[in-house]
């Protein structure tokens, strides 16, 4: 659907999600995510509460479901004012335009610290907790759960996003060409890692929790979305997404300080250096998994844009290779295949 400034104005949320089924409704198109998803601003008559609403188009099955669900636990995600699920459209509450990444980009390079900006990736962390605190930790087999509470990360799922990464990334955009032994080795070590972060303790993850479905509200809190996939996932999972981000750079001290804020708040393991090789191997396969998806989408979806963060996060998958004495074969492959990891 177009922008309609011809279109009819609506009354209200109702009235906005029937003019949109029948493609006449005047509003806004939106930039869009790597989503297939599309946005749209709606702007009610002057004096209505609320004065704008986001129309959403292309949603996915649990994405009301689980809007509800983490709006009941205090999550801050969108209020659904109106739904056609079967329709894929989704009339919801307006969080603005700021996002995390643009709010950080004066002072990403050296991560903001004392800034506004890293107060807001403090409140985050504690978010992330909170998240965790007031969501179960364990399967809710019942088929009338949310869909949220019944599905997690599994080492096939993990292997999966590495084999992306192995093809559009790592061989497709890099243009990496490994013998047939080494992509036997490769797939191999791929495998050893994904079997690893699956096995971790789990808990409730976002599962993107990231600068560009972070928005920063005008109070100084922030909003959450792009929250359909969320799942049980490894403990650090939406904090190694936020601190490993492929669109802001943080410094690594700031980076050491949050992690220590999560763990000083949750421990997650017995001992400090388990936790600490937990949150590093984690890292290192949403890493990967993001470069995997910025190869998918710059060569398959035709985004090209996103090539733009590859640099950023082959430099966050190196540092993390070089932390783990065990993932010394998989940098040593890597490597090979193209100077970048070295």
């Amino acid at each position: 659907m177009n922008p309609l400034p011809a279109g009819t104005v609506p009354a209200d949320a109702s009235s906005a999600l029937a003019l949109a089924r029948e493609e006449s409704l005047a509003c806004e198109r939106l930039a869009g995510d790597a989503s297939d998803r599309a946005f749209f601003r709606i702007r009610f008559p002057r004096g209505s509460s609320p004065a704008t609403a986001i129309l959403v188009r292309g949603v996915e099955a649990p994405f009301v479901e689980t809007a509800r669900l983490l709006r009941e636990v205090g999550v801050p995600t969108p209020e659904i004012y109106a739904e056609d699920e079967r329709a894929g459209l989704v009339v919801e509450e307006d969080f603005g335009d700021l996002l995390l990444e643009e709010a950080a980009r004066p002072v990403s390079p050296v991560g903001g610290r004392g800034s506004v900006v890293a107060d807001i990736y403090r409140d985050l962390v504690d978010g992330i907790l909170a998240m965790q605190r007031h969501l179960p930790r364990r399967l809710k087999p019942d088929p009338g759960a949310p869909l949220a509470l019944r599905r997690r990360f599994d080492a096939a799922t993990f292997e999966r996003e590495l084999r992306v990464f192995e093809e559009h990334l790592w061989r497709g955009h890099l243009g990496a060409r490994p013998t047939d032994e080494e992509i036997a080795a490769f797939r191999s070590e791929a495998r050893a890692l994904a079997e690893s972060v699956a096995d971790l303790p789990l808990r409730f993850a976002h599962r993107d929790f990231h600068a560009r479905n972070l928005l920063v509200l005008p109070d100084g809190g922030f909003g959450l979305v792009d929250f359909q996939d969320a799942r049980f996932g490894p403990p650090h999972y939406d904090l190694a997404s936020l601190l490993f981000d492929g669109y802001v750079r943080l410094d690594p001290d700031f980076v050491q300080e949050l992690f220590r804020r999560y763990e000083e708040a949750s421990p997650s393991f017995a001992d400090a250096d388990g936790a600490r090789a937990a949150f590093e191997r984690t890292a290192l396969q949403r890493v990967l998994k993001a470069l995997g998806s910025f190869g998918y989408l710059a060569r398959v979806k035709g985004k090209p844009r996103f090539l733009d963060y590859v640099p950023k996060s082959i430099g966050d998958a190196v540092l993390l290779l070089r932390a783990r004495p065990e993932l010394a074969p998989l940098h040593s492959l890597l490597a090979a295949g193209h100077a970048a990891f070295a």
